[in-house]
């Protein structure tokens, strides 16, 4: 038999690349050394359980447990040392010496087990050992997105991925995060500050094939999970109408979180990735050509409560304009026998609020032709129309419009209609009459036209609910 090489070295790697080992200095003469590290080139140094089995020419076979009687010099550093007289290296075990082929194989909790060849070679006072050893963690989680397929990194930070099993060790490297996963049947769980928690289907853990997460990346991956859906979701409506699908959505503590707007079929929606820490439940919208809205959502406190959502409903903002001061009742004249000369007409200023329709503008343009001959009627005393029910004026009296009133405008007019709604119990009292055209007063008008039969009940106040009002005050 030849003499025994004095030192022996063998590098697992657990990954896929060439390694060259020499004998280091600082070993003790007449020790063989196996160096395990994982496939990310860390060493195993606080990890017991590893196992080296390994043959040259010996009936038999030599196995060292990392850190147990079957190691020279016990030690849970990741390197397992063996006396070259060792009995694992007798004849009936291993029985390897310079230029023997030698079959090792490295098995261990949570990566896959490989089988190695090589040939143990003498140079001078040194021995090297060339192989190639693939050897992977038994779970790979390749990376998370969110429902936008905008990646989120995976780093234990922006986003993490937990295996529910047994766990020998892990690791994230490169955006994937590595996971020695020791037991069958358990799912890994991606998630992210602000983003609802997604759990994987179960998976199967061996030391013979390995298995692969990715929620919403496009890795061909063992399971292809879905991305992270947002924390909150809010959609912006125009009031009355469809879907906004500019402007911007801040919502959480001072605003901070800016959501995202979505595209496509998302369109009219905004994503909001609002951190658990946060306490504020009101999302606002923003946009140069709309009034600001705010709609209130539910807290989230935990990453797997499931998505809020919410609905803003935002209104048009009304054109620069002039604005027409209103004029004060005036008696008509008593008829006279002598004929009455043909009165003089004050051109009326027609308002043009944002219209989306042309059907909405010929009605505006309608109902202000019927208001000019009403008007025209009631001058030349002409006018037939109904006698409507007799009822007590309120304290104020009749207040005589000279323009239709809409969201946005100011003056004595708007403060005037305030008034008269308050009286009929569609404005609260509480309410100040500032004379501005606010949402209170839409609503207010909105309800009032419902009740008193004027269509549309729009909140706009125009010919049709001004009649009606004379009708009901006179």
């Amino acid at each position: 038999m030849y003499k025994k090489l004095s030192n022996f070295l063998i590098l697992f790697g657990i990954g896929l690349f060439t390694l060259v080992w020499s004998i280091p200095q600082a070993f003790a003469e007449d020790n063989y050394f196996f160096r395990i590290d994982t496939e990310l080139d860390v060493p195993l140094d606080t990890t017991g359980g590893a196992t080296v089995t390994f043959k040259c020419n010996g009936s038999g076979q030599g196995i060292i447990t990392d850190n147990t009687a079957s190691e020279s010099v016990q030690a849970l550093d990741g390197i397992i040392k063996m006396a070259s007289t060792s009995v694992e290296n007798n004849t009936t075990h291993a029985d390897c010496d310079g230029g023997d082929a030698i079959t090792a194989t490295l098995s261990f909790d949570g990566w896959l087990s490989k089988t190695v060849t090589g040939t143990v070679s003498s140079v001078g006072s040194n021995v090297t050992f060339t192989v190639r050893a693939s050897m992977d963690y038994t779970i790979t989680v390749n990376g998370v997105t969110d429902e936008l397929d905008t990646a989120i990194t995976l780093n234990g930070t922006t986003a993490s991925a937990t295996y529910s099993g047994t766990v020998a060790s892990q690791s994230y490297s490169g955006g994937k995060r590595y996971i020695a996963g020791s037991t069958s049947g358990g799912t890994v769980k991606g998630g992210a500050n602000g983003y609802v928690n997604r759990i994987s289907s179960a998976l199967t853990v061996s030391a013979t094939a390995s298995q692969s997460v990715d929620f919403g990346t496009t890795d061909d991956s063992s399971l292809d999970e879905s991305g992270l859906s947002f924390g909150h979701k809010i959609t912006v409506n125009e009031s009355g109408g469809g879907s906004i699908t500019n402007g911007t959505v801040t919502a959480g503590d001072t605003s901070g979180t800016n959501c995202t707007a979505g595209t496509g079929s998302n369109a009219g929606k905004w994503y909001c990735a609002i951190p658990l820490a946060n306490t504020a439940t009101t999302a606002t919208f923003r946009h140069d050509d709309w009034e600001s809205a705010t709609a209130t959502y539910t807290d989230r406190s935990a990453g797997s409560d499931a998505q809020n959502t919410a609905t803003i409903n935002a209104f048009k903002k009304p054109p620069t304009g002039t604005y027409y001061p209103p004029s004060t009742s005036t008696p008509s004249p008593s008829p006279s026998p002598t004929p009455s000369p043909t009165p003089e007409l004050t051109p009326v200023p027609i308002p043009t609020p944002e219209l989306q329709t042309v059907e909405q503008k010929m009605a505006l343009i309608r109902e202000k032709i019927l208001e000019l001959q009403t008007r025209l009627a009631e001058l030349l005393g002409q006018k037939n129309l109904p006698t409507p029910p007799v009822q007590a004026p309120p304290a104020y009296g009749l207040f005589n419009f000279t323009r239709a009133l809409h969201s946005g405008i100011r003056g004595d007019d708007v403060r005037a209609l305030q008034d008269y709604l308050k009286t009929t119990g569609h404005l609260g009292s509480d309410v100040e009459s500032t004379g501005y055209f606010g949402q209170l007063t839409k609503e207010a008008v909105a309800a009032w036209q419902r009740e008193n039969g004027v269509s549309p009940a729009e909140g706009y106040f125009g010919f049709r609910s001004q009649l009606k009002y004379r009708a009901l005050i006179q």
